[in-house]
């Protein structure tokens, strides 16, 4: 009851956004999904909302089985009326650009990457100042695997980032422009692994990508040198942007299904301290959706797994760790055994047994009564 009023609010929250603007996957017709941008930097969201966000974005590309009795989820079935009614729009010719780009946002959400382009290339060359329309393909093209298209519209995203936009607030266009950089640093990493593949150099799909190699390659380990549940190595805490859990949130919600970006984010949790998250994720990563098996995802999976729950809460200070982690959305997982009650279940426990005692009680002194009478 309370995780469904906490889900509500929030959904509440975001419909009434006066800038509702998908970041990455740029749709101007739905709420903002992502963290947040401030002006002391950009909010990562909590674990538990961020879980919740991201059930719901990959549930938009799922598609029941044919003959099961499962349905559609309520978020996929308006991105599916969305589609048609911006559809009908573009067949009778009434379609505006910025209707192009949201049909293209709805097209990419539903997995139809192809159609996607179909809808927005016809007028990239009349629309050379649009950044959400060319990001908007670069990452169709991504998800299709045509790195080098993709690469080419991040860098025309890059060129003609606008330096207003209409109901952006500035921290959030700065914002956005920070992810877009990251955004096509990640295509570049994954190209050049495409081509050392192809050239017949050693193919490496299972290591972590090198996303924040400004100050060298970051090495997710403790001051031992060896790897440690909620522990990273103050040289290579140095190496880690401030917003760096923040980035790869938002890049894991524009990219959904991208297990080794997923697992980045959870080696980002784990040197914030937060074991709980970092175990969710490694799980997650290794489970029956996903199956990645990467060996060393997996010897840090036991690692974490091994550490007492007296600890998986742990977090050390975020300014010692370099990962932002603002005051009131702290994405630590709670320390509480699962067993243990809340509030009005202690309250509820407590009035039963309080019952019982009187109850028991009366008994008690009637029995008595009855011996004396009788005696």
């Amino acid at each position: 009851m309370r995780t469904g009023l906490m889900a509500a609010m929030v959904l509440g929250t975001c419909l009434l956004s006066s800038r509702p603007l998908c970041a990455g996957l740029y749709n101007t017709a739905e709420p903002m999904e992502g963290p947040v941008a401030t002006e002391l930097g950009a909010k990562p969201l909590g674990f538990s909302q961020f879980e919740d966000t991201l059930s719901t974005v990959m549930g938009i590309g799922v598609e029941p089985p044919l003959g099961s009795k499962q349905s559609d989820s309520p978020q996929r079935k308006h991105y599916l009326a969305r589609r048609d009614e911006l559809s009908a729009l573009l067949r009778a010719g009434r379609i505006t650009v910025q209707q192009r780009v949201d049909l293209s946002a709805y097209l990419i959400r539903l997995r139809q990457y192809e159609q996607a382009i179909q809808v927005l290339e016809p007028i990239a060359a009349q629309e050379r100042q649009n950044f959400m329309l060319f990001a908007n393909l670069a990452t169709a093209h991504q998800l299709i695997g045509r790195l080098d298209r993709a690469i080419a519209y991040l860098q025309q995203v890059k060129d003609l980032w606008p330096k207003t936009w209409p109901d952006i607030a500035k921290e959030q266009l700065a914002w956005l422009r920070t992810v877009e950089k990251y955004h096509l640093e990640l295509v570049k990493l994954r190209y050049r692994e495409l081509a050392g593949a192809s050239s017949g150099r050693a193919k490496h799909p299972e290591k972590l990508d090198d996303l924040f190699h400004e100050k060298g390659p970051v090495r997710f380990v403790a001051e031992s040198g060896q790897y440690e549940a909620g522990k990273i190595a103050a040289a290579e805490r140095a190496k880690l942007p401030a917003d760096a859990l923040a980035v790869v949130q938002q890049l894991v919600l524009w990219f959904p299904d991208d297990t080794r970006l997923y697992w980045l984010l959870g080696e980002l949790y784990n040197a914030n301290g937060d074991v709980g998250a970092a175990t969710k994720i490694f799980d997650d990563c290794i489970g029956n959706v996903r199956r990645f098996s990467a060996a060393d995802l997996r010897a840090h999976r036991l690692v974490v797994q091994e550490t007492k729950p007296a600890d998986a809460g742990a977090i050390v200070d975020p300014a010692s760790v370099g990962i932002a982690t603002p005051a009131g959305n702290s994405t630590t997982s709670s320390t509480l055994p699962d067993w243990l009650p809340d509030g009005r279940q202690l309250v509820v426990v407590g009035g039963i047994a309080f019952l019982v005692i009187v109850l028991l009680g009366y008994f008690q002194i009637r029995e008595l009564r009855r011996r004396r009478r009788t005696g």
